[in-house]
């Protein structure tokens, strides 16, 4: 079998706090948020990205 290259990849995760979850990965693991929509109390949902991906 032929070996399988992967150019992306996006998880979708489901929070109960999104604004809360976007801080953490944000200024505790080092992602970059490339879109969001929070502006609904805890619901809604972002885009992260590693820094340095596209």
């Amino acid at each position: 079998m032929p070996a399988v290259r992967l150019d992306a990849l996006t998880p979708m995760l489901l929070c109960e706090d999104v604004p809360a979850s976007v801080a953490f990965y944000v200024d505790v693991l080092g992602f970059a948020v490339r879109e969001k929509l929070d502006d609904v109390g805890r619901s809604g949902w972002a885009s992260l990205v590693t820094v340095g991906s596209r």
